[in-house]
């Protein structure tokens, strides 16, 4: 199969098990499994890379309305909760790798893991810029 890149979240997916799904059940050839499954939409966080499923899982902006690209444990009242490099971000992230694997339908070894967020986060949009977004304060 021939590597794609995820239109969403810029994830490369190169497996069939990469791939998201249509509501028929389809290989969906532009967004990957994290991004879409059965033809619903997933949003993620857009500095971790967190599914938000519920409204819960979303970040607040300064006013406290609900931040639409990024999860509760970044964003906080209109600024990042840690200022992360994008490499202390995957160490963060690579913790919660049994948490992850519980519910994932494709387990992933520690290694897998650090090579999957190494080529997934720099895509993601506080990271795009070489991590440099405005939203933190000090």
């Amino acid at each position: 199969m021939e590597t794609k890149i995820c239109q969403n979240c810029g994830m490369p997916m190169k497996t069939a098990e990469e791939f998201g799904t249509n509501k028929d059940g389809s290989i969906n050839t532009d967004y990957c499994v994290y991004c879409i499954k059965d033809g619903v939409f997933m949003p993620s966080c857009q500095s971790c890379g967190m599914p938000m499923k519920t409204a819960e899982d979303f970040g607040t902006n300064k006013d406290g309305s609900k931040n639409e690209d990024y999860c509760v444990y970044c964003f906080k009242d209109g600024v990042f909760t840690s200022n992360h490099t994008l490499d202390e971000m995957i160490a963060h992230n690579i913790q919660y790798l049994d948490v992850y694997n519980q519910d994932a339908e494709i387990k992933v070894t520690k290694d897998e893991a650090i090579e999957q967020l190494k080529q997934h986060l720099p895509n993601l949009k506080r990271w795009k810029n070489n991590g440099i977004e405005s939203h933190f304060e000090e």
